[in-house]
Order: C-alpha cells, then structure tokens, then sequence
C-alpha cells in the first residue's frame, strides 16, 4: 500500500481536493548546462505568474474496501 492510500484511508475516507494553478509565462529562458548527463539550468530564467488568470482543479473522491473472494 502506498503512502497517499494509506493516509487518505486513515485520516479522509471520502472528499473533494481542490487545486487552483496560476498561468505562468517565462519571459527569459535558460540556457545551457553544467553536465552532459542530467538537465540543470546554468543560468536563472526569469517568469511572470498572472494573478487573475488560473486553472481550477477539483478531485472527488471515496475509498472502496476491497472484497475478499473464498
């Protein structure tokens, strides 16, 4: 069982998660990188979040309890 399971088990059987994601725009990209075998960025980019524009996510959910065949 994982962790997620078994904590939404324990502590909220049934309910609704709500996610609201701000729109995000890179104004300056970075470029470059310090190794050949994994991207990191050499440099910082530089990016404007807009407050009025968003993605609203919303999760309902319950648990079943699984049903154990003899």
């Amino acid at each position: 069982m994982n962790f997620e399971k078994k904590y939404l088990e324990t502590i909220f059987p049934n309910g609704v998660i709500t996610k609201k994601s701000y729109s995000n725009i890179a104004l300056i990209k970075y470029w470059g990188k310090y190794t050949d075998r994994i991207q990191i960025p050499l440099n910082s980019s530089i990016s404007y979040s807009l407050s009025k524009v968003y993605t609203k996510t919303r999760l309902i959910y319950s648990i079943k309890k699984k049903k154990i065949f003899r």
